[in-house]
C-alpha cells in the first residue's frame, strides 16, 4: 500500500468530522430556539465529536491491520516500535520479534551507519517512496517498494512506512529483459548465420563438385569427405543459430515420428549417461504428421533431455507412440485447441524426480526452470510447447513427486504418406535435361558453384548477378524458361520483389527460394506469394536434386 491510501482514509474521516460538526451545530441552533440552553448542546458537541474521533482510531487501526502491504512505526534512533500483521507473515518472524529489532536488522541495504543520514533526509522530504530490500529471516531477501512518511504524534516523531513485496513485479521485469536480450541476440544471431551459410555455401558447393572429379582416387575421396564433413558440422552449428532466432515459421511436409525418435535415441546413446536405459515401443500404424521435421525433432530431443535430467542416478527412458480418436470433449480437458480426429499419441516416460502440481502449472512458461543456476534456460520445453501448438497438436503431463513423469504428444495424422511423396520424384533424366533454369545470386562465388552443380545435374542454366536484370531477361525469353531460382537477400532488388515482377510477365512462372537466412519472415513471405519451395544454405547436389525434382514435376 501506498502513503496515498491512507491520507485518502483520513481525508474521507475529516469530513465525516465536518459533517458531524455541521450536523451538532444545527442541533444547537434548534436548542437554542427551543429554549434549552447552550451548554447542553455544547456538551452534546464534545462528546459526539470525541466518539468520531474514536471511531476514527478504531478504523485506523482496522485498515492498517488488514493491509495487504506490511506496515512498519519506526523512530528515530532506528527502533521499530509497530508492525502489523503483513509485515510478520511477509518476513516470518513474530510481531513482537520485529518490535524488539531495529529497521536497519530488517532492511538488508540500509547499514546502522547509514541510518542517521536517511531520517534526516526523511525530515527534511517529509516523504519518500523508494526500493530496498527486506531480510526475512529463513535468510531470504525481498525486494519491496516503501512508501515513507514523517508523523509527529503527541510530539514524537515517527517514520510511518509502508513496504510492497515486489517479487512477482521485479520477476516479470526479468522476463521482460530476458525477452528483449533474447530478441536482440536471436537478431544478431540470424544475421551471423546467413553470412556464415553463405561462406559454407561456396566450400560445400565446390567440395561436393570436387567429389566427383576424385572418386576413383581413395586419399583424395577422403580428404573432399572431410571438407564436406567439416562443412556439415558447422552448417549444423549455424543451424541451431538460426532455430534460436526462429519465429514460429514452419514447413508443411510429411514427417515420420518414428524416425524422429530413432534418430533422437540415436543422439542420446552417446550422450546420455550409461546408467539410463532408452527403449523405445513404437505402435502406431500410421505414425506421420504433416509439419516442419527439424521443429519436431528439436521438440522431442527437449523432452527426452528433460527426462534425462531429472533421473541424476539413472533409469528408464521410454518412448511409446498409438493412434487415438480424439473427439470434442478432449479439447476442454487439454486445453490446447484441438479438434476431433486421429491423432498420433507419443509418450516420453521416465522413472525420474517426479514434479509437483506448481512445476506442472508453470513448466512451459518461458524462462521457468528447476534447474540450478547455469544450468537450463528455462526455454526448452516453452519451445515445446510452442511447437505442438503450432502445429495443432496438445500436450498432457502425468507425473508425481519422486513416481517419474510422462509426457504425451498429440499431433494430428498426417493425409499424405511418403509413398505418395516419393511417387512424386520419379521424372527422369531426359525431362530434367531439357528445363532450363534461371539462377539470380548476387554473389559471384555462390552464382559460379550453383551454376556448376546445375549443370552436372544436367540442367542448362543461365546466370544474373541482380533482380533486375533478370527481369529483363525474363521478359523476353519466360517461355523458354522452366524454372527460376532465387536468392532472397540482394542488393537493389529484393528476392521478393523480383519474384513479383517475373510474376507480372508470366503468372504461371515456377521459382525455388535459396537463402542463408532460416524459412522466417521474408522468406516465409515469398512462399506464401506463390514460390514453389525453399532451399537453406550451404546446400549440396543431392539436397538440389530432390528439390528440383519435385519442383519441375
Amino acid at each position: 500500500m501506498t502513503s496515498g491510501t491512507g491520507d485518502d482514509t483520513t481525508l474521507e474521516l475529516e469530513r465525516e468530522i465536518a459533517r458531524l460538526r455541521q450536523q451538532l451545530a444545527n442541533l444547537e441552533a434548534e436548542a437554542r430556539q427551543r429554549g434549552w440552553g447552550r451548554p447542553v448542546a455544547a456538551d452534546t458537541v464534545r462528546e459526539v465529536i470525541s466518539s468520531s474521533q474514536q471511531t476514527h482510531l478504531k478504523l485506523t487501526n482496522f485498515t492498517v491491520e488488514h493491509l495487504a502491504d506490511a506496515a512498519y512505526w519506526v523512530i528515530e534512533d532506528a527502533s521499530i516500535v509497530y508492525v502489523n500483521q503483513a509485515a510478520a507473515h511477509m518476513l516470518g518472524y513474530s510481531r513482537e520479534e520485529l518490535m524488539s529489532m531495529s529497521i536497519t536488522q530488517v532492511n538488508a541495504d540500509v547499514p546502522a551507519s547509514a541510518w542517521p543520514g536517511l531520517w534526516s533526509q526523511l525530515k527534511q522530504e517529509r516523504r519518500r517512496t523508494f526500493e530496498t530490500r527486506h531480510l526475512a529471516k529463513d535468510g531470504n531477501k525481498i525486494p519491496v517498494e516503501v512508501s515513507a512518511n514523517l508523523m509527529v504524534l503527541d510530539g514524537m516523531e515517527f517514520s510511518c512506512a509502508f513496504a510492497r513485496d515486489i517479487r512477482e513485479r521485479k520477476e516479470l521485469e526479468l522476463r521482460l529483459r530476458q525477452g528483449e536480450k533474447m530478441e536482440a541476440i536471436g537478431q544478431l544471431a540470424g544475421g551471423i548465420a546467413h553470412d556464415f551459410n553463405n561462406q559454407l555455401m561456396g566450400i560445400m558447393g565446390y567440395a561436393d563438385l570436387l567429389s566427383r572429379e576424385v572418386a576413383d582416387d581413395p586419399n583424395l575421396a577422403e580428404l573432399v569427405h572431410n571438407i564436406l564433413l567439416a562443412v556439415t558440422r558447422s552448417a549444423e552449428l549455424t543451424a541451431q543459430l538460426l532455430a534460436f532466432s526462429r519465429k514460429g515459421k514452419y514447413l508443411s511436409e510429411p514427417v515420420d515420428l518414428h524416425q524422429i525418435v530413432r534418430e533422437v535415441a540415436s543422439i542420446l546413446a552417446h550422450s546420455i549417461d550409461k546408467r539410463i536405459q532408452v527403449q523405445h515401443e513404437l505402435e502406431a500404424v500410421r505414425p506421420h504428421t504433416i509439419g516442419d521435421r527439424s521443429q519436431l525433432q528439436s521438440a522431442v530431443l527437449n523432452l527426452a533431455l528433460n527426462a534425462r535430467d531429472a533421473m541424476p542416478n539413472g533409469g528408464t527412458l521410454l518412448f511409446t507412440s498409438e493412434n487415438v480418436e480424439l473427439d470434442g470433449s478432449f479439447q476442454s480437458e487439454l486445453g490446447f485447441p484441438v479438434g476431433p480426429g486421429s491423432y498420433v499419441k507419443l509418450s516420453v516416460t521416465d522413472s525420474g524426480t517426479g514434479m509437483t502440481p506448481e512445476v506442472q502449472r508453470r513448466m512451459f512458461e518461458p524462462f521457468f526452470t528447476t534447474k540450478a543456476k547455469g544450468k537450463g534456460t528455462g526455454l526448452g520445453l516453452a519451445a515445446v510447447y510452442g511447437t505442438v501448438k503450432n502445429h495443432r497438436g496438445a500436450i498432457r503431463i502425468h507425473s508425481k513427486p519422486d513416481m517419474g513423469s510422462r509426457l504425451e504428444l498429440f499431433l494430428p495424422v498426417g493425409t499424405e504418406t511418403f509413398e505418395s511423396q516419393r511417387r512424386r520424384k520419379g521424372d527422369d533424366l531426359r525431362a530434367r535435361q531439357s528445363a532450363k533454369i534461371m539462377v539470380v545470386e548476387d554473389e559471384p562465388q555462390l552464382r559460379d558453384v550453383a551454376r556448376r552443380m546445375l549443370e552436372s545435374l544436367g540442367y542448362t542454366v543461365t546466370t544474373f548477378e541482380s533482380g533486375d536484370q533478370a527481369v529483363r531477361y525474363f521478359k523476353t525469353e519466360h517461355a523458354n524458361v522452366d524454372l527460376v531460382i532465387l536468392d532472397m537477400v540482394m542488393p537493389v532488388m529484393s528476392g521478393r520483389e523480383t519474384f513479383r515482377l517475373l510474376r507480372e510477365i508470366a503468372p504461371n512462372v515456377k521459382a525455388l527460394l535459396a537463402s542463408g537466412y532460416s524459412l522466417d519472415g521474408d522468406a516465409q513471405a515469398i512462399l506464401d506469394d506463390g514460390v514453389l519451395g525453399f532451399i537453406q544454405k550451404p546446400y549440396g547436389r543431392k539436397a538440389l536434386d530432390e528439390l528440383l525434382r519435385k519442383a519441375l514435376a
